[in-house]
């Protein structure tokens, strides 16, 4: 990983955060299809992890890989749709 690209992500930049995030989309749908067992529901998952990912980029320190905290995002939006009633 691009120390400059994760610099301009964190900084809001919209092209250097798909960059940096596009190669673990499919990994985070197939993470969300395993969870929630539709693949309508994982593609909706899949959307909302990344917008929640780029709302708060700035707050991703590097601690951890792109693709963990991707994957936990993800894990958590699952868990969440998972736990709340169907309408």
């Amino acid at each position: 990983m691009s120390e400059r690209l994760l610099r301009k992500a964190r900084q809001g930049d919209a092209d250097a955060f798909t960059e940096l995030c596009a190669p673990y989309e499919q990994m985070v749908y197939r993470h969300c299809l395993r969870l929630l067992q539709n693949p309508a529901d994982a593609q909706d998952a899949t959307q909302e992890a990344m917008l929640r990912a780029y709302r708060s980029m700035a707050g991703f320190h590097g601690f951890s890989g792109v693709a963990t905290w991707l994957f936990r995002i993800a894990h958590n939006v699952c868990l969440d749709r998972l736990k709340s009633p169907r309408a």
